[in-house]
This record gives C-alpha cells, structure tokens and sequence, in this order.
C-alpha cells in the first residue's frame, strides 16, 4: 500500500473519529441537561489538535518513533492548530 493511500485512510479514520468526539459531546450535553463551557472548550481543542494532523498528511503516515522528528517539516497552518489545540486542552483543564 502507498503512502497516499495510507494518507487517505488515516484522514477518513480521523475524521470519522472527530465526529464521534463531537456526537458523545452533544450526548454528554444533553443526557446532563447543562453546558459547561469547560467540556466544550477541551473538545473544541481537542478536535483543533485533529485538524492539524489533517492540515500536514505526512504525519498520518509516520511511525511513533519518528513522529517528532516530522514535526520540524509541518505547515504553519498546522503548527497554529497545534498550538492553539494545546492551549485550549491547558486551560480547560486548570481551575
């Protein structure tokens, strides 16, 4: 199998993923009849992180061990969906 088609897999796989973070969010929401702002945040950072993987495929693509050396050939659009990502999920979860 080649890389475009493992790019094409992974991507389907982590988007069908972000739906079902989105779909649990949306029950959470409603089985505790309340919206807390914190949930939603981290969710919103978490599926923020997702879109910077898809923003730079060839992460999709790089074994574990590899993957931060991969970090340094990324997109700046991806690198702002992982900062922004990252600082959402902190601050979500401080009190």
């Amino acid at each position: 199998m080649n890389s475009g088609d493992k790019i094409k897999r992974n991507s389907n796989y982590l988007k069908i993923f972000m739906v079902f973070i989105f779909l649990v969010q949306i029950i959470e929401i409603y089985q505790a009849d309340a919206f807390e702002f914190r949930d939603v945040i981290s969710i919103i950072g978490v599926l923020i992180l997702f879109t910077g993987f898809l923003l730079s495929p060839v992460l999709l693509v790089t074994p574990i061990k590899e993957l931060f050396k991969a970090f340094s050939n990324v997109s700046s659009q991806s690198n702002s969906c992982f900062t922004l990502g990252l600082l959402l999920v902190i601050f979500s979860g401080s009190s």
